[in-house]
């Protein structure tokens, strides 16, 4: 237990289940003792009040040790006490632990823990103040002035500055770095006002810049001797220095880093005591380890386990099917609308058992972002309709069949989606790609009628990169291969337009035209899972990456026991 609490996280996340209060009744017994002496006294003079009241005396203890379980939990309560070690298993090595290096996934969930930026995600998926206190953009939306917080230290006690973002982000821009975070820094200027101060300068306008500011701060006394080409393979990437709420302790048999709980963390004294990360080559390996209890929990792996308790985050991602609209079969409106009715997307979830892991949804804009509308309608599930439709185009069932691309980890699903289509006589020419470089080929030369794939939309939506015919063809992420005029100029207006209600109106826009040209089939959002042997207390939160998870570790609590509220 803390033996201070001055900085604790506030309590509100604290799952306790209510009780009935018990009251003393020592009046109350004294009458009842009396009472139950004088009716004894009957009982032994009288043989039939005693037959009478054995049997009462039987149902009584009858009914009471059958609702003892329940008198037991209205009695009890779930303690989630500060302290404990959470083990989590993570499939993927340990390269750089450093936010503006880190490549693999692993590397960005430890980085999650151990750093801080500017900004961050809040528990609703907006953005809000971290080391920056707060921040003000002048008129032109050209220059963006921090105010940073004066009660921050690094992990070993030096103190924080606007001097250690304007390192971070030098190094950022330095090709000899060859950070991957180069690109969105291009042409950004920065300048230390004072210790508590920095203003950030941009060329163009950028309504979703300020979501840039997330990304985590490296500490300049520690690096700033350091060459740009050789940051990469210093010491300091397997042996962090942060912000963070919990610091490095250890790296074990290069496959088990203990952090440690930050004491100094300005957002509170976190509550776990440690945090381990394991590492593993392969899934098999990791599920075989969580069954050995070597480590509790796991997550992003969606898959048939009945773990102890499973934890569901909401997350800015979609799987949808990308209609080739460049593809001779489904270069019209009416024929990719005909092949989204013939899908019925609540029963597709229920035949793959993924019913509570995802929900339906039809656009590739959230209904908790900007822009969404919910009079916004969708397409139906009209099999009757959709294949009188395809007869006029000349597609006829058993006639007719789509070249469907995925990857391995999206098999299941294709095979759900063809054996729906298989009732109407669609047929799917499934392939699995399984390496990264041959789904990046076909991707590039669009060589599918559908692509089966995942996409991550980022914080807001801005789904520029992904719908506008700029990325369209070779290279662009435009998987559609969309292209509508009039959806262009509303996503390059919404993306230049400072003002908030005029940007979602022109989401909102966006989206009708979007559905009359059934652009893609949006299927489903999947939640992010965590499985756990242990019993957590979790806030409720949205995460943008799998790895801002770990963005509310410090309000994590593990159960440790169940106590009776009936003091002797």
């Amino acid at each position: 237990m803390l033996k201070s609490r001055a900085k604790q996280p506030p309590n509100h996340h604290i799952k306790v289940r209510t009780k009935k209060k018990i009251t003393p009744a020592s009046q109350t017994h004294r009458t009842l003792s009396g009472q139950f002496y004088l009716g004894w006294l009957e009982i032994k003079t009288n043989p039939i009040i005693t037959l009478a009241s054995l049997g009462l005396g039987l149902l009584i203890l009858i009914s009471t040790l059958i609702r003892l379980p329940a008198i037991y939990q209205a009695y009890s309560s779930d303690i989630f006490e500060a302290g404990g070690i959470y083990r989590e298993g993570v499939v993927g090595e340990v390269q750089v632990i450093n936010p503006i290096l880190a490549k693999t996934s692993t590397d960005r969930d430890l980085t999650h823990l151990i750093f801080s930026g500017l900004t961050k995600f809040g528990q609703t998926g907006k953005l809000e103040p971290d080391l920056a206190k707060s921040w003000e953009i002048d008129p032109t939306g050209l220059i963006y002035t921090f105010h940073l917080r004066d009660d921050v230290k690094w992990h070993d006690g030096h103190a924080f500055s606007a001097r250690d973002v304007d390192f971070t982000l030098t190094a950022i821009q330095n090709p000899d770095t060859r950070s991957g975070l180069q690109a969105d820094w291009q042409n950004v200027n920065h300048k230390v006002i004072d210790d508590n101060t920095l203003e950030l300068t941009l060329p163009t306008r950028v309504n979703n810049f300020i979501n840039q500011t997330t990304i985590g701060i490296i500490p300049s006394h520690l690096l700033e001797s350091v060459e740009p080409n050789k940051l990469r393979f210093h010491s300091f990437n397997l042996a962090p220095v942060g912000t963070g709420a919990f610091r490095y302790l250890d790296y074990q048999d290069n496959k088990l880093i203990t952090l440690e709980k930050n004491p100094d963390f300005y957002h509170g004294i976190p509550y776990l005591d440690q945090i381990q990360i394991q590492t593993f080559v392969s899934k098999g390996d990791l599920l075989l380890a969580y069954s050995q209890n070597q480590i509790d929990s796991f997550s992003g792996i969606s898959l048939e386990l009945d773990p102890n308790y499973l934890y569901k985050l909401r997350q800015n991602s979609y799987i949808g099917l990308f209609l080739n609209n460049s593809s001779e079969k489904l270069n019209s409106p009416e024929k990719r609308l005909s092949l989204e009715q013939l899908i019925d997307k609540p029963a597709l979830l229920e035949s793959i058992d993924l019913s509570n892991q995802a929900v339906p949804i039809n656009y590739p804009v959230f209904s908790d972002q900007e822009g969404y509308n919910q009079s916004l309608g969708k397409h139906n599930y009209n099999p009757d309709q959709a294949l009188a439709r395809l007869r006029e185009f000349g597609l006829e069932p058993n006639q007719t069949n789509y070249k469907l691309v995925t990857t391995s980890s999206l098999s299941t699903i294709a095979e759900a989606v063809s054996n729906q289509l298989l009732a109407f006589g669609i047929e799917l020419d499934i392939n699995i790609i399984l390496s990264q470089q041959q789904l990046n080929d076909t991707i590039a030369s669009r060589d599918y009628d559908i692509l089966l794939f995942g996409q991550n939309t980022g914080s807001d939506s801005d789904v520029y990169s992904f719908w506008h015919s700029s990325q369209a063809d070779f290279a662009g992420t435009n998987l559609a291969n969309y292209k509508n005029t009039e959806a262009d100029r509303l996503l390059e207006s919404a993306r230049l337009d400072s003002d908030a209600k005029s940007r979602a109106e022109k989401i909102s826009d966006f989206l009708e035209i979007w559905q009359a040209d059934t652009a893609s089939i949006i299927l489903y959002r999947p939640y992010y899972l965590i499985y756990s042997r242990i019993e957590l207390d979790l806030p409720v939160y949205k995460i943008i990456t799998p790895s801002n998870r770990f963005d509310f570790a410090y309000l994590w609590k593990i159960k440790t026991t169940s106590q009776s509220q009936v003091k002797p």
